[in-house]
């Protein structure tokens, strides 16, 4: 019985979601070598360091997270 519900639910189409609007990223130049990347997801700063690029992701929500109420 199991088996043919979980069959029948496979059989099933996909349902593509809709899309989620996407707030435009903003890259700034802060000094040379060290960049902020603005967003929706939080700010990123990123470094260019002699061996490669340093990625510092503070995890807080951008403005319009907090403004949208």
């Amino acid at each position: 019985m199991i088996l043919s519900v979980v069959l029948a639910l496979a059989a099933q189409p996909l349902r593509a979601l809709p899309p989620t609007p996407v707030e435009p990223q903003v890259i700034r130049a802060i000094k040379p070598r060290i960049w902020m990347v603005t967003g929706a997801g939080g700010n990123v700063t990123v470094f260019a360091a002699d061996h490669g690029l340093v990625l510092v992701d503070d995890k807080i929500a951008g403005d319009s997270n907090f403004t949208a109420l």
